[in-house]
């Protein structure tokens, strides 16, 4: 009927569940700095501002290939990031490019979109801005061109 092997996980799986389920009258000793009375601070947390629904973000994979971001910097009120465009192609491109503004830890914080038009066989510069409240350390992450 059952082996021995699954009766004994069936058996441990049980034993397990009862174990961490069962309560307890005593209140558990307060241990380290919280226990002497002394409040810790929260951790940082930064303000988000909305960001748009991912399936409205523009991101073409080959015109990703010719987008780059040369620069991510701080602005009076905000950051801002810069890049540069290539079009290999015989024929202008409009391109919408959206960046995010993240944390070093990777939370992103607010995004900025800018339009540029790349001539044929040409380059083009771009900066993408906005105004939030930021982190003293920021990444500016390419995420979508198109």
């Amino acid at each position: 009927m059952f082996s021995k092997s699954a009766v004994v996980l069936l058996t441990v799986a049980v034993a397990s569940t009862v174990v961490g389920c069962t309560s307890s009258d005593q209140k558990p000793t307060p241990t380290g700095a919280a226990a002497s009375g002394s409040k810790t601070t929260p951790a940082h947390v930064p303000t988000q501002e909305p960001l748009p629904e991912p399936s409205k973000i523009r991101n073409d994979v080959k015109l990703r290939r010719t987008t780059a971001i040369t620069g991510c910097t701080s602005k009076s009120g905000g950051w801002q990031a810069t890049g540069k465009s290539v079009n290999p192609s015989k024929k202008d491109v409009k391109l919408t490019i959206t960046v995010f503004f993240t944390t070093t830890a990777a939370t992103v914080l607010d995004y900025a979109t800018t339009k540029v038009t790349v001539p044929a066989k040409g380059d083009a510069t771009w900066t993408a801005a906005a105004s939030f409240a930021a982190e003293p350390n920021m990444r500016c992450v390419l995420r979508g061109v198109g």
